[in-house]
Order: structure tokens, then sequence, then C-alpha cells
């Protein structure tokens, strides 16, 4: 496996576009990011874009992030149902080792594995978004890991 970074200055943005699309379908069956939105955010100065890959260059997860002087957020990690508990999702937050400030996240209520995959990665709960989710309904865990 390996992981390759994209942001704003990625050539062929369409091909990435469908990539991410197409692993958002095979974890959640529908996914909850348009393609237009996805060709968006790519373009966006602060989002970067970590992609695992087969060795035979199968897109298989991703890592999205946007980053804003000494704070990151994660808005997106979701790895193909197929590959899952393989250690992928770590190899993608080790993709992180370079930012020195706070990273932030929102994780399903009842997501109970993401939820112990970042408290593994030493991140804590802070606040709770009350129904923020639907199909289906929700609530939203807020979760930091402060770094120094």
């Amino acid at each position: 496996m390996k992981i390759k970074r994209f942001d704003r200055t990625v050539k062929n943005l369409s091909e990435l576009t469908d990539d991410i699309f197409d692993i958002l379908v095979n974890v959640y069956g529908k996914s909850p990011w348009s393609k237009t939105y996805i060709s968006e955010d790519l373009q966006l100065h602060w989002s970067r874009y970590f992609l695992a890959m087969t060795d035979e260059n199968q897109p298989i997860g991703f890592l999205a992030v946007s980053e804003m002087m000494d704070e990151m957020e994660i808005t997106n990690l979701a790895v193909c149902k197929d590959f899952q508990r393989q250690g992928i999702s770590t190899a993608l937050f080790n993709q992180l080792s370079f930012f020195s400030g706070n990273v932030f996240l929102e994780v399903r209520a009842q997501n109970f594995p993401a939820q112990e995959l970042y408290k593994k990665q030493g991140f804590t709960a802070y606040h709770i978004r009350k129904n923020y989710y639907t199909e289906p309904a929700d609530d939203a865990i807020l979760m930091r890991k402060i770094q120094n």
C-alpha cells in the first residue's frame, strides 16, 4: 500500500474526484458528498487529501483535511469495506505527523468503531451536537487532539 498526497495543484482532478466518490459509495452505499462538492473542495487552498492505494494503484481509502493556520479539521476519512481493519486509517493519520497544531473532527454518536480509532489516535470528545446528522438521524460528537 502507498499513500499519495493531493491538493489544488492536482492535474487530473476529475479522476481523483471519481476515485474519492467511489470510495464513499463503497463505504456508505450512497455518498454523503456529491462529485461537485468533492471537486470544489479539492480546489480550495486549505484542503489536503491523502489517498491510500494498493500496489496495483487501486484507490482504497482517503483522508480529507482542512488546514487553517494552527488548526486542522478532519473533514472525512473512509476506507473501502474490503480493506477495513488493516491499518489503513492509521497509515492515513500518520500523514499528518508534520502538523503541530490542534486537530478537530466530528463523528456520528453511533459510529463506535470510528470513535475507538480516533481515541487511539489521541482524540478526546469535548462536545455533542444534538440531531446534527440526517439519514439516519444522529448526534455528532466533536473530538480534538491538542498537539504542542
